[in-house]
């Protein structure tokens, strides 16, 4: 891995922080995106998009891999992003769609690049409705709206993995 540069987003703590250990040891250069950087980091909120364009504006050369880590879990009630956004659907997937797509040209840069979707196989559970993915008309259910947005998740690795 040693000369490959690697995006792990939430990569601060969890299965971000283990990832990057691990891709670091193996020698990549690993920039880790949170949102609440600590030394070292770079802060990143995937659900807001200006955070989104600003990260990826930043970014010059060649990317190896995104990993796309970063998410939010059930939360009780519903919460809304920026732009009447579902938080989990915004977190999860549509600022990592935001990500990956700004970056493209740095991903091609690379030649062999990656763009890795962290699932939980909560994505079994729920289709993507979209008629409605923000829950603004049926019923709000924790448990749906974050495996709706694993589905979103499982989505972009294959259009991604397609080359789209």
């Amino acid at each position: 891995m040693t000369g490959r540069r690697m995006i792990v987003t939430g990569g601060a703590s969890g299965i971000g922080l283990e990832t990057v250990r691990a891709l670091r040891g193996a020698g990549a250069d690993v920039t880790v995106a949170t949102r609440n950087p600590a030394a070292g980091e770079r802060r990143l909120d995937l659900s807001d998009l200006g955070s989104v364009r600003a990260f990826a504006a930043s970014w010059s050369g060649p990317l190896h891999a995104v990993v796309a880590n970063a998410g939010v879990m059930a939360l009780p009630t519903r919460q809304i992003a920026a732009k009447g956004r579902e938080l989990r659907l915004a977190t999860n997937f549509l600022g990592h769609f935001a990500l990956v797509t700004a970056l493209r040209e740095n991903l091609r840069q690379a030649g062999d690049a990656r763009v890795v979707v962290v699932g939980s196989g909560a994505q079994l559970r729920e289709p993507f409705d979209f008629d409605d993915p923000h829950f603004e008309r049926r019923p709000y259910d924790p448990w749906a709206a974050y495996a709706q947005s694993k589905t979103a998740g499982v989505l972009l690795a294959v259009g991604a993995a397609l080359g789209g």
